[in-house]
């Protein structure tokens, strides 16, 4: 009920660009009050649950209207316009999801071409000689994340307190990361499945062999042999990050992972005290990481003056989409009964709270 109740209050009665009036699900209530892409594509699976049909449809249908003819993807609407950047790839996954529990026949015939005109885009602009693609510059899902930054491996300075280490800039683009990747894999899968529905088998056929390509790719070139952890790769040097992370475990919530790897990451990561099983499972960042902070702390910027602003939003705190992936991957690599109790886990530490919060 508390999780029905925190997505009904995000509902939002907007206009599209035409001026049509749309019920949308807004990520927020203050500043990051918008329709955005990621935070759709995660939140379907949920709307369908619910049955959530108004909120869900209208929400993909302005997504969909914001896709341009090149395939390029919105990152949100807001204040009747689109911003455009890049998001991690999971529309096509969360419509899929979504269809599955409220079937919409007229809905997936409207948004089959432009989801696949955005996975296209992913696939032609971004691919790179491994295989594999790499996450443009700009805008990331993962807002203050360490995993991509200039420097990696990171490693703090010693006698320097954890918020005065400078840890370089961010340059998603010169990794390839193994969660994008992944969702991919999926995203390539739900079209297939979408093309099959249709009636379109001629389509759905080479859906799914780019999505085992992919699905190759990730495994020859995004396992660190060493330690056998999903890790992302500097494009050029070749070198791992040395981070485990949240997205070190799609490949594995996605199926793709050889039986061994995902068993290894399970037993000696998500289940591990040392490293995931935290009070509150599962962190976005190994806990034995240098970099790792559980409840980050506020910070007066200079360019802000008199303002706040919370730190170490993905550098390690618990965030309850992300639990779904985990214990997704926990599902898929055979360890059942650690998922369902985890899971009960999570549920009654956030029921403790009045509603449920995006991260604890």
């Amino acid at each position: 009920l508390k999780a029905a109740g925190t997505l009904r209050s995000l509902r939002y009665r907007d206009f599209n660009a035409q001026g049509q009036p749309r019920m949308t699900i807004h990520a927020g209530k203050t500043g990051c009050g918008a329709t955005w892409f990621w935070d759709s594509g995660a939140t379907l699976p949920g709307l369908g649950l619910l049955g959530e049909r108004e909120a869900a449809a209208g929400a993909l249908r302005i997504l969909l209207e914001g896709i341009k003819p090149d395939g390029t993807p919105p990152v949100t609407y807001e204040h009747q316009k689109y911003v455009y950047s890049y998001q991690i790839p999971l529309l096509t996954w969360g419509v899929g999801h979504y269809l599955a529990a409220c079937p919409d026949a007229a809905l997936l015939a409207e948004a089959y071409e432009a989801l696949a005109r955005y996975v296209r885009h992913w696939l032609t602009r971004f691919m790179t000689p491994r295989g594999v693609v790499y996450y443009p510059a700009g805008m990331t899902s993962l807002d203050d994340a360490l995993r991509w930054h200039t420097g990696s491996p990171l490693e703090p300075k010693p006698g320097q307190p954890w918020y005065q280490q400078q840890w370089g800039r961010a340059r998603q683009e010169q990794y390839a990361h193994p969660d994008v990747n992944a969702f991919l894999v999926l995203e390539l899968r739900t079209l297939a499945a979408m093309a099959e529905a249709l009636g379109r088998p001629a389509e759905a056929a080479p859906w799914r062999a780019q999505a085992e390509q992919l699905a190759q790719a990730i495994n020859d070139w995004l396992i660190e042999p060493v330690t056998q952890t999903y890790q992302d790769r500097h494009l050029e040097s070749g070198a791992f990050t040395g981070m485990v992370q949240m997205g070190s475990f799609l490949p594995v919530y996605a199926g793709i992972a050889p039986p061994a790897v995902a068993e290894h990451l399970c037993r000696s990561y998500l289940l591990s005290p040392a490293h995931f099983l935290t009070n509150l499972p599962f962190p976005v960042v190994d806990r034995a990481h240098p970099t790792f902070r559980s409840g980050g702390f506020l910070f007066a910027p200079p360019a802000f003056p008199g303002a706040l602003v919370q730190h170490a939003y993905w550098r390690g705190r618990t965030w309850i989409h992300t639990n779904s992936w985990y214990l997704g991957a926990l599902w898929q690599a055979g360890f059942h009964q650690q998922a369902d109790d985890i899971a009960d886990t999570i549920l009654q530490a956030v029921s403790r709270s009045e509603g449920i919060h995006e991260c604890y």
